[in-house]
């Protein structure tokens, strides 16, 4: 006998939304390449730009991890989250890892290779702002903040859990 296989919704409901704007966008009601030009220059270029800046390099799949993370963190636009039940396990459902402890060992490994590299040779990256090696909540927190200031300008701050 067969085995039935559970749904997961999140990632049906985001495969709902993918496929609206792609019919939206071949029924020309939606700019197409312009405006995902615009979203990726007003995201992802600031988010590279401050990861190198770091000293996170790209051939650590913590880099994708962070900026997704980054990405998620920016769009809820509050300090109130938990990675563990807020992030980790969408970044998880995207890159189809089973274990959302992988993303989160990860992201701590790309965090604490800059953090050394910048150890052995102070000054050569940003991670001289911390007084010791952030977790990666600080980490995170940070670059969404800094990210969020260069999208939206100084005046558009995160909301704070109150």
């Amino acid at each position: 006998m067969k085995q039935k296989e559970s749904i997961n919704t999140e990632v049906l409901v985001e495969l709902v939304n993918r496929l609206a704007e792609i019919s939206k966008w071949i029924a020309g009601e939606q700019p197409g390449l312009d405006a995902a030009y615009e979203k990726y220059q007003a995201f992802y270029i600031p988010v590279s730009a401050a990861l190198k800046d770091f000293g996170i390099r790209l051939e650590y799949n913590g880099y994708a991890y962070i900026l997704e993370a980054v990405r998620i963190i920016v769009d809820r636009n509050t300090f109130d989250i938990r990675l563990k039940t807020d992030v980790y396990p969408h970044i998880a459902a995207k890159y189809n890892i089973r274990q959302a402890a992988c993303i989160e060992h990860n992201i701590r490994n790309a965090i604490g290779v800059a953090y050394r590299d910048n150890e052995k040779n102070p000054g050569s990256n940003m991670m001289k702002i911390f007084d010791k090696k952030p977790t990666n909540k600080q980490f995170l927190m940070y670059v969404a903040d800094f990210v969020r200031s260069s999208m939206y300008g100084s005046g558009s701050q995160m909301k704070s859990a109150s």
